[in-house]
């Protein structure tokens, strides 16, 4: 359902994107994508969600200002997760996808830090959508130009208590 990837570029130090909801992994588009230059990359292999079909700006990872973000999971329903976001992040989504709700909640809770937060901010932004969502699967990774966050916080899968949340930087 779509195929995107994240980079820090060697030349500029910038992140960059680039993805598609309709050409194939393994296709030319793909091949200059992921083969660019870099010090650090994601790639993500979509699995489209009901509701967030695939098109071009449901594609991951999503680049905002100089971070990118990935999900792996599901938060539901989505309409309880914009209901945790200040009013600037809901009328800057772009697609309708949980996972670009999802980074905006991060960004619009956690901001002490010029650029993005640090590994703490983080750690709070995912704690506060956990508290909403006990089951969902919250795993995700976010690519700064100084950072690598993987986030580790998959939910309850049945079980009485959810699984602890760490954010490694």
């Amino acid at each position: 359902d779509g195929w995107g990837t994240a980079w820090r570029d060697v030349v500029t130090g910038g992140i960059r994107v680039a993805g598609s909801a309709t050409t194939p992994v393994g296709g030319e588009e793909w091949a200059r994508a992921v083969e660019a230059a870099s010090t650090s990359r994601l790639v993500y292999l979509r699995f489209a969600s009901r509701g967030a079909p695939p098109a071009a700006e449901n594609v991951q990872p999503f680049l905002r200002g100089e971070a990118a973000f990935q999900h792996n999971g599901l938060i539901a329903p989505r309409a309880d997760l914009l209901g945790l976001l200040p009013a600037e992040e809901t009328s800057a989504l772009r697609g309708t996808t949980d996972s670009e709700a999802y980074f905006a909640a991060i960004r619009g809770t956690a901001r002490p830090v010029p650029g993005f937060p640090g590994a703490s901010a983080v750690a709070g932004a995912v704690a506060r959508v956990r508290t909403r969502f006990a089951g969902a699967c919250l795993n995700a990774m976010l690519l700064t130009d100084t950072t690598l966050m993987v986030i580790h916080a998959a939910g309850t899968r049945g079980e009485a208590e959810p699984e602890k949340t760490a954010v490694v930087s």
